[in-house]
C-alpha cells in the first residue's frame, strides 16, 4: 500500500555465516525494460536488522545497478536478516516501492580439497 514506508522483507539463510556486507538493487530493474527503473519507488534509505539484535540504517542512491552495504561490528553468523524501508525515492508513475535483488555476502574461509594435477 502506497510508497511502502515501514513494510519489510526478511531472509533466513540456510547455512548461517558471519556477513561482510549484502547487496541491494534499489527499484524495479529490467533490462527489457529499463524506464521501469523510474516509474516505480525506490528505496533511499532502509534499516537492516541481523538476527534481530544488531540495526543500522543504509542510504542507498538513485541509480539502477547493485549497490554494497558492508557489514560493520558483527562477526556472528547470520540466521535472520530483516530490511526495511524507511524513505524512498517516488517513481514517476506508480507509487509502489521494488528491491529487484538481495545478496548477502560472506568470508567463504572453507577451503575446498583440490587435488594436484600430473
Amino acid at each position: 500500500v502506497g510508497p511502502g514506508i515501514g513494510q519489510w522483507v526478511e531472509f533466513e539463510p540456510t547455512n548461517p555465516r558471519p556477513l561482510l556486507a549484502l547487496g541491494i538493487w534499489p527499484g524495479f530493474q529490467s533490462f527489457n525494460n529499463p524506464a521501469r527503473f523510474e516509474q516505480n519507488g525506490r528505496p533511499s534509505r532502509v534499516e537492516i536488522v541481523l538476527n534481530g539484535e544488531h540495526r543500522f540504517i543504509a542510504t542507498l542512491g538513485d541509480r539502477p545497478e547493485g549497490q554494497l552495504i558492508p557489514v560493520l561490528d558483527y562477526a556472528k553468523p547470520v540466521s535472520k536478516l530483516r530490511i526495511t524501508i524507511r524513505e524512498v525515492f517516488p517513481g514517476t508513475r506508480l507509487t509502489d516501492t521494488c528491491i529487484s535483488r538481495v545478496v548477502l555476502y560472506d568470508d567463504a574461509d572453507e577451503k575446498s580439497e583440490i587435488q594436484e594435477g600430473r
